[in-house]
């Protein structure tokens, strides 16, 4: 039996592109004073998620502080080489209470704002349900998460995993990578030393998932709603997320 899943929040990165000087990216401002780490995490406790961990390392001192204060209950580990979601995502599983172990969320910090608790459920039920090694969550909107990456779809499953282009037919059983993944914490410490860097030497989740796909092994999907998962990459990205947040239901409570 596959319980609640803990959650992993990959908060290493820069805010460089978006003149974050001060701060890293996910410390972000969104919606009034909150930031969009913040809003991830206020999404995270409504959801079926039992422990949070906040992988740090770009200004971690500023971002465990600042974690400190408003959610004194999230744990923050650092990564110690900043190289790749893969690494990170195991140094936050390392964090974890071994006496109870589960199966993990990993959410990028800077695209998960908008996202609602039912969209994670939804995800996570899939993952439980299925008793999945992989599931991920995908969007039809092109503005989210990892745009680069981009999966094709069947019968409820991941069937390819491509490098989007303009010649690719976006829409219908294609859609775009959110970074947003379930992951079978065994499956995930059997084969993530066999993973092969990309060549700029980072260690990424996406080639987990090359080898899921490649010994077939089922990689199972759920499609997020319209303007739920976007990514703060740029200012356009960060004004444009603030502009749905003043729109969304979610973030007003009601």
């Amino acid at each position: 039996m596959i319980h609640n899943l803990n959650a992993i929040i990959l908060a290493a990165g820069r805010g460089s592109r978006l003149g974050l000087k001060d701060v890293p990216k996910p410390m972000a401002k969104i919606f009034r004073d909150k930031t969009a780490i913040e809003l991830l995490i206020d999404v995270i406790e409504k959801s079926n998620i039992d422990e949070t961990v906040v992988v740090t390392k770009y200004k971690e001192k500023i971002l465990i502080e600042y974690l400190n204060k408003i959610k004194p209950l999230v744990t923050t580990t650092t990564q110690k080489v900043l190289n790749g979601t893969l690494e990170a995502s195991l140094a936050g599983l390392k964090s974890f209470d071994k006496k109870t172990p589960r199966d993990v969320i990993v959410f990028p910090g800077d695209n998960g704002a908008l996202l609602t608790s039912s969209t994670i459920n939804a995800l996570i039920n899939v993952h439980k349900n299925e008793n999945s090694h992989i599931t991920v969550l995908l969007t039809n909107d092109y503005n989210a998460g990892t745009h680069k990456i981009c999966f094709k779809t069947k019968e409820g499953l991941v069937t390819e995993q491509i490098i989007s282009s303009d010649k690719i037919d976006y829409g219908g059983n294609t859609h775009f990578n959110t970074g947003i993944v379930c992951l079978n914490r065994l499956f995930l410490l059997k084969y993530a030393h066999d993973i092969q860097p990309l060549p700029n030497g980072e260690l990424t989740i996406s080639r987990l998932i090359e080898i899921a796909l490649t010994k077939k092994i089922p990689v199972f999907y759920v499609i997020s709603k319209p303007l739920e998962v976007s990514s703060i990459n740029k200012p356009e990205d960060l004004n444009f997320v603030k502009k749905i947040a003043q729109k969304s239901t979610f973030i007003h409570g009601t």
